[in-house]
């Protein structure tokens, strides 16, 4: 378990906060070259160690944000990757734990991965 957070990363990160693995505790969802990092909050403001989830080799996500776009009752983590002109959907399959992300293009006129 985490008292603090330090990470170090290659680009500016995003982050989003939603409570992923549905235990009532907000969980922090951090965009990173290549990969997304998930803390898994407990009490007290303390959160478990880092878990990475590949977003891809040439991915730069710069945003990120939480919601259960299937439906299932699960929060899940979408990211807009930067320069790329795309978005990746990764769908949580477990207690804060995500599957390989999907990928859907972006028009480029759409300034949504900026």
């Amino acid at each position: 378990m985490l008292a603090a957070i330090l990470v170090v990363y290659f680009t500016i990160p995003n982050k989003t906060t939603a409570d992923l693995n549905n235990d009532g505790y907000l969980d922090i969802a951090v965009s990173n070259y290549g990969d997304v990092g998930v803390f898994l909050g407990l009490r007290n403001g303390i959160f478990m160690d880092q878990v990475t989830f590949s977003t891809g080799v040439n991915a730069k996500p710069s945003s990120a944000i939480g919601g259960d776009f299937n439906k299932d009752n699960k929060q899940d983590i979408v990211i807009a990757n930067y320069g790329i002109d795309n978005v990746e959907v990764l769908i949580q399959f477990y207690m804060g734990y995500f599957g390989k992300p999907t990928l859907y293009s972006t028009d480029p006129d759409s300034d949504c991965c900026y």
